[in-house]
């Protein structure tokens, strides 16, 4: 697995790029069933920033450009699908 990357056993994947960023970053979501996902930026004392919901494509990559407008620093992607959370960092630097 990739930096930036990971993947479960499920052989569901997600990148996002780049990280760390100035706050637009692309998430690649390679799904291994197609499904609907919740996706959540929060910043580290877990206040939501931006969500929103994307469906996945089975064994097809999905790219979704997101841009959030805050100030430099970490923050938490967070993607929820009907079996599987994924919890990742994402860094803006202004």
């Amino acid at each position: 697995v990739k930096s930036g990357e990971t993947e479960n056993e499920r052989g569901n994947q997600v990148r996002v790029l780049p990280n760390p960023g100035d706050g637009g970053f692309v998430i690649d979501l390679n799904w291994a069933t197609e499904e609907t996902v919740h996706i959540t930026i929060c910043n580290m004392a877990g206040m939501k920033i931006k969500e929103w919901i994307a469906v996945t494509v089975k064994d097809q990559t999905v790219s979704i450009p997101t841009q959030i407008d805050v100030a430099s620093g970490v923050y938490l992607l967070i993607i929820e699908g009907s079996d599987s959370k994924y919890i990742t960092k994402v860094v803006v630097e202004r």
